[in-house]
Formats: C-alpha cells, structure tokens, sequence
C-alpha cells in the first residue's frame, strides 16, 4: 500500500484526471484545491492534468483568482520555479516583491528563496542608490532655489521611500509614477524634478534581471 501525502480533496481530483472519464472544470476549484492538484499533476506525471493545470495557475499569477488570498501569488511562484516554469515565475514575481523574506520562505524551497531575495534586492538597491531627488539646472525655480513650501509640505522623498520599501513592483509602473507627478501641479518645477528623479529609477528597474535569470 502506497501513502500519498495529499490531502482527501485533492486525491479525488487527480483520479477523475487517470480514468476514462469528462475531467472536472477545474475553473470551479478555488486555489487551494487548484494549487494541490497541480502540485499532484507534476509528481506524479498526470499528463492529462498538467496542462490545464499549468493554464489555470498561469492564470492565477495574471488576474483576481489570485487576489482570493494575499499570499497566492507566491505560492503561484513557487509551483512555476518547482516545476521549471520560466515564462510564469517572469510572470508573477514582481506581484511577490513586497512580500516579506520570511513570509516568502514558507512558500518557496530553499534555492528559489535565495533566488527570489537576490531578484528583489535589485529593487531595493536602486532606491539606496538613487533615494535622493537630483537637482538639475532646468529645474531650479525663479531665483535659483531648488525646492519651494509645496515641496516640503509634500515630503516627496520619504512618500517614495515608504511606497517602494512596502512595494518595488511600484518601480515598474507607470501609473505610480504619474500619481506622484500629480501631487506636484502647484508647482511645474517640482513636478519636472520628481519626473526626472522616478524615470531614472525606473530606468533602471527595467534593466534589471527577471526571476527566471538570476543567478545564485
């Protein structure tokens, strides 16, 4: 006798995917259920299951399956970087960079923990490197000042600082970017400032390595 390590709902599921039968709709599962079966599908090679599996998770790493638990997208990395799916890990890991390390162990084996910590400590070596607003000649208001009242009552610096420490991905979007330009319309001097400052800083996110190519 062979003692599986699933559980009772996912056992019934991987044997409706090994006999001559119609497979279930595996859009009803909800993730947990989804997430073990695909586990399942993988160890014991059930072909049948491992594509749709595969489809369903790569789904989940997009849309709002995955918003049904805060920690789903790390474990939809963790499945992808087990099993070997690039093109899912490149998917769904800037959705886990702000995640805590700790948070991020339990769902990821030892070797994709290390990987996914180097991967997110690019983002955070940009805004040691690059956490101070530059100031450019263009930019400097009438009389030469480089700041004005609507830039202290702003406090951009330490607004940018919580926001990417709490979320990196942020430095990949476009829309956060506009969303501090917008704080600005008082002053299109600051404004331009705080455009050069986040263009360069998410410059230089773009060319940083996804998850599938980092190196440990």
């Amino acid at each position: 006798m062979v003692e599986l390590t699933e559980n009772d709902e996912v056992v019934p599921l991987m044997l409706k995917y090994m006999h001559k039968q119609r497979h279930i709709d595996i859009k009803t599962l909800d993730f947990n259920a989804l997430k073990g079966l695909a586990d399942a599908a993988e160890k014991y090679s059930i072909y049948p299951a491992m594509d749709i599996c595969k489809l369903r998770m790569e789904y989940a790493g997009c849309y709002a399956l995955s918003r049904l638990r805060d920690d789903a997208f790390l474990d939809v990395l963790g499945y992808a970087a087990k099993h070997s799916y690039s093109d899912i890990c490149d998917l769904c890991a800037p959705a886990t960079l702000g995640t805590s390390l700790t948070i991020a162990r339990l769902a990821l084996g030892p070797l994709s923990t290390l990987k996914w910590a180097t991967y997110r400590e690019g983002f955070l070596d940009i805004l040691r490197t690059q956490s101070t607003p530059p100031v450019a000649q263009h930019v400097l208001h009438k009389g030469g000042s480089a700041i004005c009242d609507v830039w202290k009552e702003i406090d951009i610096q330490s607004r940018v600082m919580t926001r990417v420490l709490a979320d990196p991905e942020c430095l990949l979007s476009t829309a956060w970017k506009d969303e501090m330009i917008a704080l600005f319309l008082a002053c299109p001097y600051c404004a331009r400032r705080v455009k050069a400052w986040l263009d360069g800083m998410m410059r230089s996110a773009s060319t940083l390595p996804v998850f599938s190519e980092v190196v440990v």
